[in-house]
């Protein structure tokens, strides 16, 4: 039985997002979009409420093999999100 230790396991975690894209995840942009598009009527404050709510149903939960603390802001390994809903 081989035993991983923290450093292997930070090592391996370093070296996957030194070997990943830089990448920008547009899924935010898509869910916004879908609800600005389906609710064109409502006030700004409802879209962006809808939208918010959407977004949070139903966006990757993105983790990497070996995190202790696990969650990603994007659904990239390494990547930059758009934030409309701060806008």
């Amino acid at each position: 039985m081989t035993v991983k230790t923290n450093s292997d396991r930070i090592l391996k975690l370093k070296n996957n997002l030194l070997s990943s894209r830089y990448e920008l995840c547009i899924e935010r942009v898509k869910f916004f979009t879908k609800i600005y598009k389906e609710y064109p009527d409502d006030p700004e404050i409802i879209k962006r409420v809808k939208a918010v709510a959407y977004t949070l149903r139903h966006m990757t939960i993105f983790f990497r093999e070996d995190e202790l603390l696990v969650g990603n802001e994007t659904s990239k390994n390494l990547g930059e999100k758009i934030n409309l809903d701060l806008q």
